[in-house]
């Protein structure tokens, strides 16, 4: 199992619980005294329950057969999908991470990876042309049994799809260079070993960029703005967790 799909899936399962939350708090707090509106609310809340401790057993199972195990357990705690959770890491999956034996090459390949990140062509109007034509023509076939209050919805969805699909082309020379020896920037090279730790999403204060943080005091953090970049967060992530395990040793 590849790491980039079974991360999809148990995000894809996370939002799954997120849409059961809230249709079982639209249930609770509409119901209005129906007794069948107040079944469903419980219904759902003892839904959610149960996908929390199933979530484990997903993970836990998909930990024991992905590819890289160590890389995948790493980025599921960066991007906290195991928060409150108690997976249990066998040697497996802390050799594999702090002690890689594999090759980098056969890791990038594997996961459809290049270590060089350059600037990505913008894919925001070609979204915008693609989506405005297909809703175009869905409006005519679907217009009249539609609420025209959901259109605008279902536009900016349609986009948002479409732009996800889209690949992201480079441009120029890379902007960062993944090497054993460290990150190859337009400032020069930052070496594993200065490397002290990173994080992702909220944590790194600027929504879902990364922030890679130094092992000297007072040294400006490196941030990636993926949106702007060839490669997505989890890609990012994944370069991270294997070439620093690899290369700079373990982080702190």
């Amino acid at each position: 199992m590849r790491i980039k799909p079974a991360l999809r899936f148990i995000e894809t399962f996370q939002i799954i619980g997120v849409i059961i939350l809230l249709v079982s708090a639209y249930y609770y707090f509409f119901s209005f005294g129906d007794f069948t509106y107040l079944i469903f609310a419980i219904a759902g809340m003892a839904i959610l329950a149960g996908t929390i401790l199933f979530k484990r057993k997903i993970i836990q199972f998909v930990l024991a057969r992905v590819d890289y195990p160590g890389v995948f357990f790493d980025l599921c705690e960066r991007l906290r999908f195991i928060d409150n959770l108690s997976v249990d890491e066998s040697d497996k999956v802390l050799d594999d991470l702090y002690y890689p034996q594999y090759d980098t090459d056969q890791f990038l390949a594997d996961n459809g990876l290049t270590a060089e990140i350059r600037n990505a062509g913008s894919t925001q109007s070609s979204a915008l042309a693609i989506s405005t034509a297909i809703f175009m023509v869905a409006l005519l076939l679907i217009r009249p049994h539609i609420n025209r209050w959901l259109l605008p919805v279902l536009f900016f969805a349609l986009v948002a799809l479409v732009r996800y699909f889209i690949p992201k082309r480079g441009k120029g020379l890379p902007l960062y260079t993944f090497t054993p020896e460290g990150i190859i920037t337009e400032q020069g090279i930052i070496a594993w070993q200065s490397v002290y730790d990173w994080t992702a999403g909220a944590k790194a204060g600027k929504g879902r960029s990364i922030m890679v943080q130094f092992v000297e005091p007072g040294r400006k953090a490196l941030i990636l703005y993926p949106y702007h970049l060839t490669h997505s967060n989890v890609e990012i992530l994944m370069l991270l967790a294997h070439y620093k395990h690899k290369y700079g040793g373990r982080v702190n």
